[in-house]
């Protein structure tokens, strides 16, 4: 019996790791096939199929291009002198502040020093029967200033008037009809402005001493201008400073636009630090609507002209614009048929598009996808539109909208 009992024991022992063993065998089968078993793709979220056709969108096509390492011209700065002497009583000289020929400048001793512009400098005092081209510039300037002036290079009575008439308006009333170096400050241009005032109230001066420095003035904004650009009107903006072009050539000298620039405080910054060149902005003064559409709805593209389809049957004839991220810009090449929704890719294989064949003596476009090319887009004229290609890039910015 107790045999019995032993031998019922040792077989229990045996069946517990068999137990054990088979049910892991069991897990890992089961793991097994669940790995081999595909999960099915819960409902909504099966990939999509690429889309055979999209709907067009407008593009405003402003043709935005960056221009980069601007330059600015400025005039020369130049020393200012007076050629009298004793102690500066009164002073109107401000730094910036614009000094225009026939205004009084300053006063010495209590005497009214006029700034002057001629084209010859007052080297010597001038009175009645004087003659020289000193004397034939300050008839001219006489006259510009509204002064009476004989203008015959000869100092006579009506030249003695106005510069009677000159130096009672600066405030000399007891003036003898004779000017002289040591009544005025020779100026170079008939409007200066000062960038440095020299001599100080109460300051001691003698002839040839420095009054003030005048130059440095803003004369013209240059840049290089970009290759291949497209005829017509365009903007060319600095510092939030705008101006219309009738041509691109790299320089602009309009006096309002650079005294906007000279006012702020980027130009001042630029000056302080030569190193740093601003860019500019051009871009098409009109901006021009066109149509956007993928670069594989483009077929039998020949230089700017290809064809777009919007079922894969009919062709409609377009002009290659430009790109914008990825997409393509064009229009209708009759200026008027609508583009709305187009075919892609495959659907284009059987469209026959002939868009560039009248140019090129027959010979029509190969079929398919189009490229994403750069280009430049013309006037429309008639409604008609053409388009120049050209090689870099161009930043294009605009709104868009879908098409009705």
């Amino acid at each position: 019996m107790m045999e019995k009992s032993k031998k019922h024991a040792s077989l229990s022992k045996l069946a517990i790791p068999l137990a054990i063993t088979g049910l892991a065998a069991l897990a890992v089968g089961v793991i097994v096939g669940s790995l081999l078993v595909p999960t099915p793709t819960p409902q909504g979220l099966d990939v999509a199929a690429a889309p055979d056709m999209v709907k067009a969108t407008r593009q405003t096509y402003e043709d935005k291009i960056t221009v980069p390492a601007v330059t600015f011209e400025t005039s020369p700065v130049r020393s200012v002198t007076a050629k009298t002497s004793g102690t500066v009583s009164e002073s109107s000289c401000k730094a910036g502040q614009a000094v225009h020929s026939g205004d009084k400048l300053m006063s010495v001793d209590g005497k009214p020093i006029i700034a002057l512009h001629t084209d010859t400098p007052l080297y010597r005092s001038v009175s009645s029967g004087a003659s020289g081209a000193d004397v034939a510039a300050l008839q001219r300037e006489l006259s510009l200033l509204g002064y009476s002036a004989d203008g015959n290079g000869v100092y006579g009575k009506s030249t003695a008037n106005g510069v009677s008439q000159l130096l009672k308006h600066a405030g000399i009333s007891n003036a003898g009809g004779s000017i002289g170096p040591e009544d005025v400050v020779w100026i170079p241009e008939s409007t200066v402005v000062p960038t440095q005032c020299s001599v100080d109230l109460n300051a001691a001066l003698s002839p040839d001493v420095e009054v003030m420095k005048v130059g440095g003035q803003l004369t013209a904004v240059t840049f290089r201008p970009p290759t291949g650009l497209r005829a017509g009107r365009r903007t060319f903006s600095l510092f939030d400073v705008t101006i219309g072009l009738d041509k691109v050539d790299g320089r602009i000298t309009d006096a309002t636009f650079l005294s906007k620039i000279s006012a702020s405080q980027e130009y001042q910054d630029s000056l302080a630090d030569k190193s740093k060149k601003p860019n500019g902005l051009l871009a098409l003064e009109k901006p021009i609507e066109t149509m956007k559409v993928p670069p594989s709805a483009i077929v039998g593209q020949d230089g700017e002209t290809a064809c777009v389809s919007p079922d894969g049957k009919k062709a409609i004839p377009v002009n290659v614009i430009g790109s914008a991220l990825g997409a393509t810009l064009v229009q209708p090449s009759d200026g008027k048929t609508p583009i709305g929704k187009v075919v892609l890719g495959h659907r284009l294989d059987g469209v026959k598009c002939t868009a560039g064949k009248a140019d090129k003596g027959g010979k029509s476009g190969s079929s398919g996808n189009g490229v994403d090319k750069q280009g430049d887009m013309s006037d429309l004229k008639d409604g008609s539109a053409s388009a120049n290609l050209r090689d870099g890039k161009t930043d294009v910015q605009g709104t868009q909208k879908d098409t009705e």
